[in-house]
């Protein structure tokens, strides 16, 4: 699994990186080429079983994103995180431990705005590790996610990591855009001129 996470990267990343030298401006549009965001934000695990509460976790999120058009951007992301599974009447706890890394791509609305939102999505691998290394998980991850953006750095995001079996989870982050910015529409000549 560890194999494929490395793989996924190989490929990805000179992508990501291709997609920011394309030039600054798409068809008289101007649009910033690479952001990066780190979020923070708590996870609910689904409940596996009848008899068991979930306590909420929390996950970490890097994520490194160009904007390929006015309206698409195209990502890396990378996830952290765990939440708790406690089973009444037995004194029994599992923690779910999760690593996610998958591309993701973005369509965002009202552009250039101090409010934005997007819709997305996103389809990788996951790593579940439960009670440190007791059982683990490989899936294939996918990840439709919806969100606002305020003042072009502040993002607000709530998506579901549908995993097999049930280790699926509902997460929702607060993230900082660094680098970014501006995504609006202007009539000039491009970059290249």
């Amino acid at each position: 699994m560890k194999q494929i996470l490395c793989v996924n990267v190989i490929l990805l990343v000179p992508f990501v990186v291709s997609m920011s030298l394309v030039p600054c401006s798409v068809r008289g549009q101007d649009i910033t080429r690479f952001e990066v965001e780190v979020a923070i934000g708590p996870n609910f695990g689904k409940k596996k079983v009848e008899g068991c509460n979930i306590r909420e976790g929390i996950d970490i999120i890097l994520e490194a994103r160009c904007n390929y058009s006015s309206h698409f951007d195209f990502g890396l992301q990378f996830l952290v995180g765990a939440y708790d599974l406690l089973y009444k009447g037995r004194g029994v706890e599992e923690t779910y431990r999760n690593m996610i890394l998958q591309p993701v791509v973005d369509y965002n609305f009202r552009m250039g705005k101090h409010v934005s939102s997007f819709v997305g999505g996103g389809l990788g691998m996951a790593i579940v590790d439960v009670d440190l290394g007791y059982n683990q998980f490989n899936s294939i991850c996918f990840t439709p996610r919806l969100g606002v953006e305020l003042f072009k750095h502040l993002r607000m995001t709530l998506d579901y990591r549908l995993l097999k079996w049930d280790l699926s989870f509902w997460n929702c982050s607060v993230g900082f855009v660094l680098g970014g910015g501006n995504k609006i529409r202007r009539h000039h000549q491009s970059c290249r001129n």
